[in-house]
């Protein structure tokens, strides 16, 4: 499971890469292995919220053994704030919690961790 979170009414988005090379995104919420995306805050700019989340999740033990890529990119600025916008991305993987940290924006508008499953 890959939790996203951060503090604007911007629009970033949370996308998984699974061993697959199938990516759960906005534009594809569920892929064949199982993984969806249940939760896409801000979409778009509409209905903006100031705690926003997307979460991405497998099945419990259902999702495939190997290599899985998660990015956060900044999608859409809904709001007339410039700089940095920083969010918490946490890692559910097998039982054990990952938390990281980063910011996002027009120069660095992707950012990519890599984490693993395996059986």
């Amino acid at each position: 499971q890959a939790t996203l979170s951060w503090d604007s009414q911007d629009d970033l988005d949370l996308f998984v890469m699974d061993p697959n090379e199938d990516v759960v995104t906005f534009s594809t919420p569920q892929v064949p292995s199982g993984g969806a995306l249940d939760v896409d805050a801000n979409a778009l700019c509409r209905r903006p919220t100031d705690s926003p989340v997307e979460n991405v999740y497998w099945p419990q033990g259902q999702a495939p053994g190997g290599e899985y890529r998660i990015g956060v990119s900044l999608y859409e600025r809904c709001t007339s704030t410039s700089g940095p916008i920083s969010f918490t991305l946490t890692l559910r993987v097998q039982g054990s919690v990952e938390t990281f940290t980063g910011t996002v924006d027009e120069e660095n508008d992707l950012v990519v961790f890599n984490t693993a499953v395996y059986r």
